[in-house]
């Protein structure tokens, strides 16, 4: 069972704050927290492109204690931005700020997160010795260019614990085509490991615990497809029916 809280801001709360975080992927990262809890798997939360708190807010529940969650947004400043970055945060990010995101999440938390950093992703590879193997959930949804991605790739590979989970937003949007590109390619050619895919993709870079997909056992089915030695399997909604394959217990 997913905490009443939990519960609550997945089904109503989520729908108030704006921006893109569908119910499957905010389904999906409880499973993940949940499988981690039971396999004792420890560590901080990161998310990189905040928003306006939408997905953040949802890892905000998942502190345990001793735990943190560290959030990376330039928000409305632009310094530092490429020309492209700066353009897309103009056209898809209208009424960005620090202080609205800390609004949002205030409305559902008692405290800000741990620690707010308002610049670039290229902030953390700076603080490498202080952040690496430290996060056992990293949600990426930053910069959309080639280049920046392929940085955050192997930025996530530095940072993330033993048993933690890389999350990448944007893996099918046709208007990412860099994301698509360069997450793909890590899995190919670098190592990293994909387990679930919906518009985000979910992957590890080395053992991670059996994602428990039982949350998503009413309405959905798994679909499998192999790809570079793994097997990565995408939810597909379905009307529920006694013709249905059960999928209250899968484990992958």
């Amino acid at each position: 069972m997913i905490e009443p809280a939990v519960q609550a801001y997945i089904d109503r709360g989520r729908h108030t704050v704006p921006g893109w975080f569908e119910r499957v992927d905010a389904l999906l990262l409880a499973a993940v927290d949940r499988s981690q809890r039971a396999a004792d798997v420890t560590g901080d939360l990161l998310e990189i492109g905040a928003y306006m708190g939408r997905s953040a807010i949802l890892l905000g529940y998942f502190r345990q204690r001793g735990e943190s969650l560290v959030v990376c947004d330039p928000f409305d400043d632009e310094e530092g931005l490429s020309d492209d970055n700066a353009a897309e945060q103009t056209r898809w990010y209208g009424g960005l700020t620090r202080q609205a995101f800390e609004h949002n999440f205030l409305r559902f938390h008692p405290r800000l997160p741990d620690e707010i950093i308002a610049a670039p992703s290229a902030t953390l590879r700076e603080r490498e010795d202080e952040f690496a193997k430290r996060f056992r959930v990293i949600h990426i949804d930053g910069s959309h260019e080639f280049d920046e991605v392929q940085r955050d790739i192997r930025l996530s590979r530095d940072l993330i614990a033993e048993g933690g989970l890389v999350v990448f937003d944007d893996v099918n949007a046709p208007h990412a085509p860099g994301v698509a590109a360069a997450v793909w390619s890590a899995v190919v050619n670098e190592g990293l490991i994909p387990h679930v895919v919906t518009d985000k993709l979910y992957a590890s870079w080395s053992w991670t615990p059996p994602l428990d997909l039982s949350l998503l056992s009413d309405g959905w089915e798994f679909h499998p497809h192999s790809i570079a030695g793994s097997t990565v399997v995408h939810p597909d909604p379905f009307e529920a029916s006694s013709d249905k394959l059960d999928t209250g217990s899968r484990q992958l």
